[in-house]
């Protein structure tokens, strides 16, 4: 995926409840949508992707929301409005 996307790239940012695990949507270069979920480890205090999602490449936001809902688990359970 090239260098990794950080929140303050995203478009759109959705946490969990415990605000320990988010997955941020990003426009491609190319004009594609996409996400990627991250994971907080309290150990080294900082964010690091869990690849759920690396490399996606969706025609709109819309349709990578949908995408991340059906790939992360966690977060088919939650709004994403």
């Amino acid at each position: 995926m090239g260098r990794r996307m950080q929140e303050g790239e995203a478009l759109k940012t959705i946490y969990d409840c415990d605000l320990k695990k988010r997955v941020c949507f990003y426009q491609n270069s190319d004009g594609t949508f996409g996400f990627l979920e991250w994971k907080f480890w309290a150990e080294e205090d900082s964010w690091a992707p869990t690849r759920i999602g690396q490399g996606s490449r969706l025609s709109t936001i819309e349709d990578a929301i949908r995408e991340a809902r059906v790939r992360v688990e966690w977060l088919g359970s939650l709004s994403t409005d």
